[in-house]
């Protein structure tokens, strides 16, 4: 082989690569931190508390695909739960560059009914981020969120027409 035909291969190759090959490649497991033998009576306590020990390791975790039992053919109880970086960007043909926080990341869980007994358990199909994860979540927009107990003082505070300033200043005490 020439060192023309070794030039023109390196610059076929340097086009199907994306680019990624130079950075260093992070992963953070996470595996052990969601692993329980607890079970749980219902969903909603499944939900609290895969969202709770996500926030506890800085991993925001968020519903991938549920589906609830109905007793149609195909239905079955089923959450799948994703970390907020997974998935891929869905680009757009406008024409315009913006920026998503997907990266492709693997992490998932999947809680279902027990099939020996009551209760939900959980499973984690992958416990891999293919990201860091952040220092702190303050500002993150998962974060941020109003409580259920914050939505409801927001509800009485504008039904007796407190002024928005003044209730932003009370939900910040």
């Amino acid at each position: 082989m020439t060192s023309g035909t070794h030039k023109a291969m390196n610059r076929k190759s340097s086009r199907k690569s994306s680019g990624m090959e130079n950075l260093p490649q992070v992963c953070v497991d996470t595996t052990d931190a969601f692993i329980t033998t607890e079970r749980f009576g219902i969903r909603e306590e499944v939900i609290r508390w895969i969202k709770e020990v996500g926030i506890d390791n800085k991993v925001t975790v968020i519903i991938s695909r549920s589906d609830t039992e109905t007793g149609k053919r195909g239905r079955s109880n089923k959450l799948i739960f994703g970390c907020d970086k997974s998935g891929k960007h869905k680009s757009t043909d406008s024409g315009t560059q913006s920026a998503s926080k997907k990266c492709g990341c693997p992490f998932k869980t999947r809680p279902t009914p027990a099939k020996d007994g009551p209760g939900w358990k959980i499973d984690v199909k992958c416990g891999l981020h293919n990201h860091g994860l952040p220092d702190r979540l303050e500002g993150h927009s998962f974060i941020g969120r109003l409580t259920t107990d914050e939505k409801q003082h927001v509800a009485d505070l504008t039904k007796r027409h407190v002024p928005p300033r003044h209730i932003l200043l009370s939900l910040q005490d």
